[in-house]
């Protein structure tokens, strides 16, 4: 399942994430638990991390040029940068399984 497909299923089941830095928060509908959706998130970390990063820069760049904020985009593409050089870490010297917790 690609990344944006996730995101999308997740949504419709109520629970929307975004990025926290270079982590995922989450924040879900009144009743719904993320208990169900943790272990698909933490398989998924990485890709879903470059999916929410690659949406907002997309935002940062679709505007009138004289609402380009370009300290937004150049943070936007630093984290871009260091996720791209995180990716290419070996997978055992990362946690993927860590989720940021906090609503």
């Amino acid at each position: 399942m690609s990344a944006a497909a996730l995101l999308v299923e997740l949504e419709a089941a109520g629970v929307r994430l975004s990025l926290a830095g270079d982590d995922l928060r989450f924040q879900t509908r009144p009743g719904v638990r993320i208990a169900p959706f943790r272990e698909q998130i933490a398989a998924h970390k990485p890709a879903l991390l470059a999916e929410l990063l690659q949406r907002q820069i997309i935002k940062v760049v679709t505007v009138e040029p004289a609402d380009f904020d370009r300290a937004e985009y150049d943070r936007l593409w630093t984290l871009w940068k260091a996720q791209d050089a995180a990716r290419a870490t070996p997978m055992h010297d990362r946690n993927p399984h860590a989720l940021n917790d906090t609503p």
